[in-house]
C-alpha cells in the first residue's frame, strides 16, 4: 500500500560509481567528443572498456551504470548507420543491470529508456541551494550541445518534479474517494489543475532552449529504437537479433497518472496496446505506482454515481480535465514544431504514429466532462 511517504519525490541520482568503473565513466562522459571524431574512434573506445563485473553494484549505482552502457550502447549503433551488433564489454553488463533492476525480469529492455536519461541523468551543482533549472546539469550526452542538455533538464522541471510531487496529490485523491472527502477530493483537483497548467507552460521553455534542428538532426537519432540488433555475448538472447522501443516521452508517468487519477481508461484499442506495451520501458517501481492507479476507485464514476448535484466538486473536476486536454494540445503543437513539421505521419521515438495517436487520446479525455 502506497504512502505519501512512500510516493517518492524526484530521486536525487548518484553521481559517480566506484574506482572500478572509471573506464565507463570516462567514456560515456566523454561521448560527445567520440561522436564528434567519427563512427570508428568512437567504436573502438568503447571497445576498449573492460567487461566489468557489476553483481557489486547496489542502489543509485545500478542505475547510473544502466546509464553509461545504454548511452554508450546507442551511440554504438546509431552514430554511422549499418552496425548491428553491441559488443559483449558493453552488451552483457548493460543487460545483467537492467535485469537486476527488474528484480529478475529477463525480458526487460536492455535499451536507454527515458527514466534513465532524464530522472538519473543530473545532478545539482550547488546541493544546498533549492531544485532549478539554474542549479542541474546532466551527467552525460551524447552531443555536449546546450540544446541536448536544455532537452534534458526542461523535462526535469516542471514535468518530471511536478509529476513526483503529484503522487501524493494523487494518493490523497485516491483516500478521498475512499472515504467521501468531497473537501479533499476538490483540493487535489485544484491542485493537479495548477500542476498541470505549470506543466503546458514548460513547453515554452523547451522552445525558448531547445533548437528545433539539433533535436531533430543529432539529438533524436541517438533516441530511437533498437531493430535487429545482436548483444553478443548475452547467452539468454541465443544471437537472436533483439529490437526494443527508443526513450520517448510516452515513457514518462506523469500524465498517465495524472489520467488515470482523473478516471481515464481509454476505450480505443489504439490507444491502449502502445500504452500496455511501453509499461515494460518504466522503473519499476514506476509500474507499480501505476497499477496502484489505475486499480484504485475511480473518480470519475465516483462522482457521476454519487455526487451529480455537488457543482463545486464537478467544476473542479472539469476544469482539471480541462487542463488536462489543454496540456495534449500545446504537446501537439510542440510535436509539430519539433518532429513532424514536414512529415505529419512521422513515428516517434516510441514508435507511435505521433499526431494521429495524440488526437485520438484528445478526442477520448472529451468524452469525460461531466
Amino acid at each position: 500500500m502506497f504512502t505519501t511517504n512512500t510516493a517518492n519525490l524526484l530521486r536525487r541520482p548518484t553521481v559517480s560509481l566506484p574506482s572500478g568503473f572509471n573506464a565507463l565513466s570516462d567514456t560515456a562522459k566523454n561521448l560527445p567528443s567520440l561522436i564528434h571524431s567519427g563512427a570508428s574512434v568512437l567504436r573502438h573506445e568503447v571497445r576498449k572498456i573492460p567487461l566489468l563485473a557489476t553483481k557489486n553494484l547496489s542502489g543509485g549505482e545500478v542505475r547510473l551504470a544502466i546509464l553509461y552502457y545504454h548511452i554508450l550502447q546507442s551511440a554504438y549503433v546509431h552514430v554511422e548507420e549499418g552496425e548491428s551488433v553491441i559488443p559483449k564489454n558493453i552488451a552483457i553488463p548493460a543487460y545483467r543491470l537492467s535485469v537486476k533492476l527488474s528484480g529478475g525480469d529477463h525480458s526487460s529492455p536492455s535499451i536507454i529508456r527515458y527514466f534513465s536519461y532524464v530522472n538519473d541523468n543530473w545532478k545539482e551543482k550547488y546541493p544546498d541551494a533549492p531544485f532549478s533549472l539554474e542549479n542541474i546539469e546532466p551527467l552525460a550526452t551524447f552531443t555536449g550541445t546546450k540544446s541536448e542538455k536544455m532537452f534534458i533538464l526542461t523535462h526535469l522541471t516542471p514535468f518530471e518534479h511536478l509529476g513526483a510531487d503529484g503522487k501524493q496529490v494523487i494518493l490523497r485523491m485516491c483516500e478521498a474517494v475512499k472515504t467521501h472527502q468531497n473537501t479533499l477530493l476538490i483540493k487535489s483537483l485544484e491542485t493537479l489543475t495548477l500542476f498541470l497548467r505549470e506543466m503546458q507552460i514548460g513547453f515554452s521553455q523547451i522552445e525558448k532552449y531547445v533548437s528545433p534542428d539539433v533535436y531533430r538532426n543529432t539529438i533524436r537519432r541517438y533516441l530511437m529504437s533498437l531493430n535487429n540488433v545482436v548483444y553478443d555475448g548475452v547467452e539468454e538472447y541465443g544471437g537472436i537479433p533483439q529490437s526494443f522501443t527508443g526513450a520517448s516521452g510516452m515513457q514518462t508517468t506523469t500524465i498517465p497518472n495524472f489520467s488515470l487519477a482523473l478516471g481515464i481508461r481509454y476505450k480505443n484499442e489504439k490507444i491502449r496496446e502502445p500504452i500496455a506495451k511501453i509499461k515494460q520501458y518504466l522503473h519499476p517501481r514506476d509500474q507499480v505506482f501505476m497499477c496502484f492507479v489505475e486499480d484504485s476507485p475511480n473518480v470519475w464514476e465516483y462522482i457521476k454515481k454519487y455526487h451529480r448535484n455537488n457543482l463545486n466538486l464537478i467544476r473542479a473536476y472539469n476544469d482539471c480535465l480541462k487542463a488536462l486536454e489543454d496540456f495534449r494540445v500545446s504537446h501537439g503543437k510542440f510535436i509539430a514544431s519539433y518532429i513532424t513539421p514536414s512529415k505529419p505521419d512521422e513515428h516517434g521515438t516510441g514508435n507511435t504514429v505521433i499526431p494521429w495517436w495524440l488526437n485520438a487520446i484528445i478526442e477520448e479525455i472529451k468524452t469525460y466532462y461531466l
